[in-house]
């Protein structure tokens, strides 16, 4: 279960693309492990809500962590541009557990390519898969037909 704030357009049918997200800056200079320069970096992406504590007091040089507010329905650059126009770099972006949003049923978990109600035909071709596990788990259960034996026929 997530709490999150109530929108006026809420629909309790449809889960929120609106989620929490650690978004990592591997490798990022140490003069911008400022928190108010970590959030203006972040709030590229949603709306940052807090940094991890190695990141606070700059304990872990090697990623800075801020948790934002990340609409997992858009797509997001793996790189942001730091600087001026001429003089910056690409800074490389990590989104940890990033959940799957399925833009047909707006439901989280499933892509659109794996959605049942977009695609019933997947629902059959799965049940097809489940019944021919079962099947083999039960045989596996059996050691007289993994081994062949034909002596003691199963009963």
């Amino acid at each position: 279960m997530c709490l999150l704030k109530w929108t006026p357009n809420f629909d309790i049918r449809e889960e929120s693309p609106i989620t929490p997200v650690w978004i990592s800056f591997p490798n990022l200079c140490l003069h911008f492990f400022n928190h108010q320069i970590l959030f203006g970096m972040a709030s590229f992406f949603g709306r940052p809500l807090q940094t991890d504590e190695a990141t606070a007091s700059v304990s872990r040089l090697s990623i800075a962590r801020v948790l934002v507010e990340l609409d997992v329905y858009k797509k997001h650059p793996l790189e942001i541009w730091i600087g001026y126009e001429v003089k910056g770099y690409f800074q490389k972006v990590e989104f940890e557990n990033l959940s799957i949003f399925c833009s047909f049923c707006k439901m989280n978990g499933h892509s659109i390519n794996e959605c049942f109600r977009k695609h019933p035909n997947l629902r059959t071709s799965t049940n097809s898969v489940k019944q021919m596990n079962k099947m083999v788990n039960q045989d596996v259960s059996n050691p007289a037909l993994l081994l062949g034996n034909t002596t003691n026929p199963p009963q």
